[in-house]
């Protein structure tokens, strides 16, 4: 008696947690669905701001909707940073560090390259945030199936599991692929997040795809033996 207690309490809690992380899965794919349009757009408007930059003795003047930035150099590996006529102090004003970022890259690229590289980027930032998206729609999958149905080993989980491992695997490499290309290419350092911890995830969601798998062999075999007798 205590035991099917505690089986159906187990079974309970499993169905609780599958329907959360459904839900936070959900939302996550969601979220990121609704920031790629932003990154599409920036695509557009960066080529804009870019084309609308002029450098004349190593100053920069940049206009866009109205704003004008001008930044000039003063001398002792300081510049002068004007918005709308404004001076900005570098104290006081947390744009001076972009703007100052932007001058030095400006003086170090073509407009040519800053907008090839740029936009280079935005498509493997957006590449990489789809491989998320990809992760997170096998994972809901898998867990709304796991809430629903009356076992979690099915073949349909399975491979969503596999599916998963394998979005996660082209969820590392694309980071060190771009790292390389830029370092190649264009001389620019990117930094990305890569750690044993992330390789133990990967291994982790295959080795549950192949215990789903295994568990799915037993009970049909079992369902078959049950037949036969």
């Amino acid at each position: 008696m205590s035991k099917k207690i505690f089986e159906e309490k187990d079974k309970s809690m499993l169905k609780g947690l599958s329907k959360f992380i459904y839900v936070i899965a959900t939302i996550g794919k969601v979220c990121i669905y609704i920031a790629i349009p932003f990154l599409i757009l920036t695509m557009i408007i960066l080529p804009i701001i870019f084309n609308n930059t002029k450098v004349v003795n190593n100053n920069i003047v940049f206009t866009y909707r109205g704003d004008t930035v001008e930044m000039n150099d003063v001398g002792n590996n300081k510049i002068e940073i004007r918005h709308n006529g404004k001076i900005i102090d570098e104290d006081d004003h947390e744009d001076y560090k972009v703007f100052k970022k932007y001058r030095n890259t400006l003086n170090k690229y073509s407009k040519k390259e800053l907008i090839g590289y740029t936009e280079a980027g935005l498509i493997l930032l957006i590449s990489y945030l789809y491989l998320i998206i990809l992760v997170l729609k096998h994972l809901a999958k898998l867990f709304k199936n796991i809430n629903e149905e009356s076992t979690p080993f099915t073949l349909e989980n399975v491979d969503h599991m596999t599916k998963m491992g394998k979005y996660m695997i082209a969820v590392i490499l694309l980071p060190i692929i771009a790292s390389i290309l830029y370092s190649a290419f264009a001389d620019i350092d990117i930094n990305f997040d890569f750690g044993f911890v992330s390789v133990m995830e990967i291994l982790f969601v295959l080795a549950m795809s192949m215990i789903f798998k295994y568990g799915y062999s037993i009970e049909n075999s079992s369902k078959n033996k049950s037949k036969d007798e």
